[in-house]
């Protein structure tokens, strides 16, 4: 008589399943959107230029700063952004699920299981987690 044995997945890892898939393929919708909108950018910024006899070329320095205005901006107002949405993952506040309010992204700590001990940090945990959604939430430390 041969008896397999069969341990059923915990809640937390059917919830985890996929997930670092669609933040990968999250990452790469933002970059080719970040990547058009930079485009853009210079294509506006050259043209700006030009009429302004070369003055209006000083902002190409605006062009650096343009992935951390997208994400704090996203991120900090819809709770994530367009790839993160088209993959079904958001951003939101343990205890109210609302999304996390503007200077949280702008300080880098969004969904990081290391910060924790930070004050007013966002972490994910998979008690935080809610089954029903298959979204990851992050709470407030």
């Amino acid at each position: 008589m041969s008896q397999t044995l069969y341990y059923p997945p915990s809640p937390e890892q059917t919830l985890f399943h996929g997930v670092i898939t669609r933040r990968c393929a999250a990452l790469l919708l933002d970059m080719i959107g970040m990547a058009l909108f930079g485009w853009a950018m210079v294509f506006a910024i050259a043209i700006f230029g030009v009429l302004t006899f070369g003055f209006g070329w000083i902002a190409f320095h605006i062009l650096p700063w343009l992935p951390l205005v997208y994400y704090t901006l996203l991120i900090g107002g819809t709770g994530a952004t367009p790839g993160q949405r088209l993959t079904g993952i958001v951003v939101r506040q343990d205890a109210t699920l609302a999304p996390p309010a503007w200077p949280r992204p702008l300080s880098g700590r969004c969904c990081s299981g290391s910060a924790s001990h930070w004050p007013g940090c966002l972490s994910c945990s998979p008690s935080s987690i809610r089954a029903g959604a298959r979204r990851m939430t992050c709470s407030a430390a």
